[in-house]
């Protein structure tokens, strides 16, 4: 074989193996060439993920129980993953007093051992356009006993992928929803006063 044929025939294997990559790098399936997305790209697409928090009453009496609901959507057009464990609290939530100081925890808030949804767990997944919630036991957390004001925002750690590989980590943090403590024998007066200003 002559050189000039080696060198046509190393060419072509050459480029024959550059073809194959998106190919191999999707397992097979697609056409053209894979472009990663760049960086200005990337943040468009973070800034359409959002944690929000809410409850069903912002006034809350003294020794009752507080759940929150916390809701992850996803606007973008990329895969979330993020992690899940039933037995845990899947999503933190942090509580602050007016003096902006975090809440008393509970002895269960205090407790050993991991007690968020994050270093253990399974992967769950929010494809594009997608929604997930949690409901937080808030008064598990948080001693929520003395009356007055106090501020619950959300946290969670998640991951955004492109074409199946984590390209971005997320750590969002809600805005924080408003909640009154007030004694039992205020509370009934309290939404009165409440239900009368918003009209």
């Amino acid at each position: 074989m002559s050189t000039y044929a080696r060198y046509s025939l190393s060419t072509l294997l050459y480029e024959l193996c550059l073809l194959a990559l998106p190919f191999v790098s999707r397992g097979g399936q697609g056409v053209g060439t894979a472009v990663s997305p760049g960086p200005e790209l990337l943040s468009n697409e973070v800034s359409l993920v959002t944690l929000r928090i809410s409850v069903s009453s912002n006034i809350v009496e003294q020794g009752r129980e507080l759940e929150v609901e916390v809701l992850l959507e996803n606007n973008s057009s990329r895969q979330l993953s993020f992690k899940v464990a039933p037995e845990l609290v899947e999503c933190e939530v942090v509580v602050t007093t007016e003096a902006g100081q975090e809440a008393l925890r509970t002895s269960f808030g205090k407790g050993g051992g991991p007690r968020f949804a994050t270093s253990s767990g399974r992967f769950s997944q929010v494809g594009p356009n997608g929604q997930y919630r949690w409901r937080i036991p808030v008064t598990l957390l948080y001693d929520l006993t003395v009356p007055g004001r106090y501020w619950v925002k959300a946290k969670k750690r998640v991951y955004l992928s492109v074409e199946g590989q984590v390209r971005k980590v997320l750590d969002l943090e809600s805005e924080p929803v408003e909640i009154l403590v007030v004694r039992r024998a205020d509370s009934r007066e309290t939404r009165f006063r409440s239900s009368s200003a918003s009209q």
